[in-house]
């Protein structure tokens, strides 16, 4: 009896605590427009853009809460297709890609290199031209930066940022 109840209280904070990846996704996400400057969207709303759909992962959270969140950033959840996205591209400062559609990754970061923002799940997406990947490590998520996607481009990350992230390649 004694064991079985020092394993609940072991076990309950953990089940209490629990976070999901996506959930830890979508609030890194969320304060990664903290630790962006973005030169062209001073004082107006920023475009969270999702490949295809915002069914399931970050997007839905994000689009969830929006009613709350937006209190504290003037944010707009877009969904874009593949081929809306290179016809017009201007309206999105990040872009989304779930590790499914990694391999479209390519093709997309090559027609618009300046001002998007790419976001990830894997190191093999900085390797296909994105910005940064958000990456499972134990119950956390780390920040994992393209060392060569971030020069020349039209957006500015923190110091803050940029302190806690690891650069891919190194």
């Amino acid at each position: 009896m004694y064991k079985l109840l020092l394993l609940c209280l072991l076990l309950i904070p953990h089940t209490l605590y629990a976070r999901s990846i996506t959930e830890i996704r979508a609030a890194y996400l969320f304060k990664l427009a903290s630790y962006t400057e973005f030169e062209a969207v001073k004082g107006s709303a920023i475009n969270f853009c999702f490949l295809d759909d915002i069914d399931s992962g970050p997007g839905k959270l994000l689009s969830d809460k929006q009613s709350v969140l937006s209190q504290r950033l003037n944010y707009q959840i877009v969904t874009v297709s593949i081929d809306d996205f290179n016809n017009n591209y201007d309206s999105c400062q990040f872009l989304y890609i779930k590790k499914q559609q990694h391999l479209q990754a390519k093709e997309i970061t090559e027609k618009s290199k300046q001002h998007v923002f790419f976001v990830g799940e894997n190191k093999d997406f900085l390797l296909m031209g994105g910005t940064l990947a958000l990456i499972p490590y134990r119950s956390k998520v780390q920040i994992h930066v393209g060392r060569s996607q971030i020069k020349n481009k039209s957006f500015k990350l923190s110091s803050q940022l940029l302190g806690i992230a690891h650069f891919y390649p190194n």
